[in-house]
């Protein structure tokens, strides 16, 4: 069995925060949470950031 601890991606990447925010993306059969850093105020209900 393979040791996976420790395994994860991080990418930097521009988004438009006037479009509504993804707690998830497919990645081939993998559906993979989303984790967005230096933002503290995201609102996954309305998926918008700020109020």
């Amino acid at each position: 069995m393979d040791n996976v601890q420790g395994r994860y991606a991080r990418l930097c990447v521009q988004i438009d925060l006037e479009c509504p925010l993804t707690s998830k993306i497919r990645i081939g059969k993998l559906l993979q949470p989303i984790q967005y850093e230096g933002i503290t105020t995201i609102c996954f209900e309305c998926c918008f950031v700020g109020h």
